[in-house]
Formats: C-alpha cells, structure tokens, sequence
C-alpha cells in the first residue's frame, strides 16, 4: 500500500497535536500550563499566496520596470493559469520570462502570449506525473519599458480569474494580491 504525502503530512499533522495535547496536561496531576505571556505565532504570509513585486530601474535615459510573479507558502502548487493585465498606455512590455519556482524546462511547459497590448495570458504547468511545488518561488517575470512620466496608480495587476491546482488537479484557494481569495 503506498501512501501519498498528503496522508503522511495529515498522520504527522495528527501525532503532533497529540503529542502537544499530551505535553499540555501537565502529566498525571492535571495542571495546565500558564500561557498569558505566550504571544501566539504569526508567519508574515498567509498560506498560498500571490505576490507582484514592482522593481524600476534606469539605463541613461530610459526607465524599466520589472514585475515579478511569485507565489509565498504553498504546498503542493502544479498548475496556475491567469492574466497578467498591465497600462499599455504607460508602459511596452520588452519580454516575459519563466521562474524557476514549478521547475526548469523540459519538467514545467510555460506557455504566455503577448500579441494583445495589456494583457499577457499565461500557464506554467508541470508536465510530469510528481508532487507540485512546495514553499516560495518566482512564477514568472514581465519586463516594461515605461512610456511616460505621469504614472497611473495601477501599472499592472492580476486578473480575478486564475486557475491554481495541486498535483492532484484538485483547485487550490489562494489570496492575490490586491484582492480576496478565490
């Protein structure tokens, strides 16, 4: 009988908290702990989280801007597929590049287009039958050459609709950035 990771992280997930509940009682008198100074922890990221990052460089006189895609602690990430929008009447996209986050290629097919100014439609898949991606990583990266000099408050942006999968193609909820979770 084989077990998937998914079962060993929920009977590791079990023994812990029974482990902590049997630390908890104190042993054979039944006292609790004192916990009121105890601050409870907190991680900086929610789990599955997206994440676009702005970088603006220089070169003489021409001004970029980086936009990084990235994805903050996951478990399990196989397949995202949505659309990067941006202001195409503030910036050219120069290029978009695979992260190394899903893996390199031949294991991961990156698909993106950029025929339609303010939109890039992407889809990073693994092509392999394995366990997705777990931790943080860059999914992808858009390059922009910017137009002028009266910046919109929004460059670029995310798309609502966003397909997000584990290696199981079960849908996986995420938070992105500037909204609510899906």
């Amino acid at each position: 009988m084989t077990l998937t990771l998914r079962r060993l992280c929920g009977i590791g997930a079990v023994f812990a908290v029974f482990l902590l509940a049997c630390t908890a009682c104190g042993g054979g008198n039944g006292s609790q702990p004192d916990v009121s100074g105890v601050e409870p922890l907190t991680f900086g990221v929610d789990a599955n989280t997206l994440t676009l990052t702005e970088d603006f460089s220089t070169e003489g006189d021409v001004s970029k801007l980086t936009v990084t895609l990235a994805a903050e602690s996951f478990f399990d990430l196989y397949q995202i597929a949505g659309t990067l929008s941006y202001d195409a009447e503030s910036l050219e996209l120069t290029g978009v590049s695979q992260g190394s986050f899903l893996g390199d290629p031949p294991e991961v097919i990156f698909f993106h287009r950029t025929d339609e100014p303010g939109r890039i439609p992407f889809t990073l898949t693994r092509r392999s039958i394995s366990a997705g991606a777990t931790g943080r990583g860059v999914l992808l990266r858009a390059q922009f050459r910017l137009l002028t000099n009266r910046l919109p408050v929004q460059l670029v942006w995310l798309e609502e609709e966003l397909v997000v999968r584990d290696s199981l193609r079960h849908d996986i909820r995420v938070s992105r950035p500037g909204g609510e979770g899906q």
